[in-house]
């Protein structure tokens, strides 16, 4: 959660620095909201050092000699400035390994040190060992502290292939290790909870919790049961569905456990994987909204406005015309030159003349 303050909070200090209207006190308030946003950071979360990764290399990456490095990162090359500034001996040069996941970076200022590749194979040998690092390749009580600490949407794939999509809230340790790394005898998981297989759900979303109980077992397909797991974990209820139980009851070691009366339980002896985000995404959006896209910012919003105030008023009304025909998906041939008419008379508007080509090419 804190991750999408701090790119917030990133990404409006942006903005702020490119905004020629800008003051002094916008862009003190939008680096104070900076520093806040990142002190509130609990810890450095898997898509965090995914991004740094991502900086260092597709962004802002060298390859080849240290003393003769090759541009290839879209930021160094897309950038005249540095370009040429990263080439000199003011920005130190270091050979690409994983410790450029755990480096922070600063969009706002041109970096003080980069990362060389040897060559293109090399980009690829650290993106493999970054992908052995993280909770989608090692699952287990990794991937389980990880998605814990999230506080995020995540999904469990069991031994079996099923997917679990919710928020992890409790592990409760087992005795000892019941496969390679798992030691977990139990996970809660806080709905609505979607099942899934192969990235596909299998039925509209459970409201209630789920819990993954670890270990070998046998469940009837009907009926009350009684399982005793080699983790300590004790339960008993009455099994109503495919995964759903009534009357739910159990202890560890003695030591009674305060769980759901009505859940879906599951059994794994083993867990593959923990994922980020929702097994299928689509399913989850029709069903909660999608929430991947990103809403304007205030810097945003400030900064259109006021380049908007700085245009002519005949000008800006020709834009504002051309976004609603682009908006309302219907455009008149007598429209389009109407506005052809109007536009010829500010030709240096490039922008404005292939918006209506646009336009016209669709219409």
């Amino acid at each position: 959660m804190e991750d999408q303050a701090v790119y917030e909070a990133i990404r409006n200090l942006s903005v702020v620095k490119e905004d020629p209207a800008a003051t002094e006190d916008e862009h003190r308030l939008a680096q104070e909201r900076l520093h806040a946003a990142s002190a509130s950071r609990r810890y450095v979360s898997e898509s965090t050092k995914a991004s740094r990764l991502y900086w260092w290399t597709a962004e802002y990456g060298l390859v080849g000699e240290l003393d003769d490095p090759k541009l290839y990162g879209a930021g160094l090359l897309s950038s005249l400035g540095e370009a040429a500034h990263c080439l000199t001996p003011a920005v130190q040069k270091v050979p690409l390994s994983l410790t450029c996941a755990d480096t922070e970076y600063d969009i706002t200022r041109m970096q003080p040190q980069l990362f060389v590749a040897r060559d293109f194979d090399h980009l690829f040998e650290v993106l493999d060992a970054f992908e052995a690092t993280l909770g989608w390749r090692r699952g287990g009580d990794h991937g389980l502290e990880e998605a814990l600490r999230a506080r995020t949407v995540n999904h469990l794939v069991l031994d079996d292939g099923l997917e679990l999509t919710g928020k992890v809230v409790a592990r409760i340790p087992a005795r000892g290790e019941l496969a390679p790394g798992l030691a977990t005898a139990l996970a809660r998981v806080e709905g609505p909870v979607q099942i899934s297989r192969s990235g596909k759900a299998l039925d509209r979303p459970w409201p209630g919790e789920a819990l993954v109980a670890f270990g070998r077992g046998t469940l009837p397909p009907r009926g009350a049961f009684s399982l005793d797991l080699p983790s300590g974990l004790f339960l008993t209820g009455f099994r109503v569905g495919e995964h759903e139980v009534i009357n739910l009851r159990g202890h560890q070691d003695g030591r009674p456990l305060d769980l759901p009366s009505w859940a879906l339980l599951f059994l794994s002896g083993r867990l593959p994987s923990v994922a980020g985000g929702p097994a299928d995404p689509g399913a989850w959006d029709a069903w909660f909204g999608d929430h991947s896209a990103l809403a304007e910012g205030e810097a945003e919003a400030q900064a259109r406005d006021r380049k908007a105030q700085a245009l002519p008023t005949e000008l800006a009304a020709l834009y504002v015309e051309v976004r609603a025909l682009r908006e309302g998906g219907k455009v008149g041939p007598q429209q389009l030159r109407d506005l052809a008419e109007r536009a010829s008379r500010h030709p240096a508007e490039w922008l404005l003349q292939a918006e209506l080509a646009e336009l016209g090419a669709g219409a």
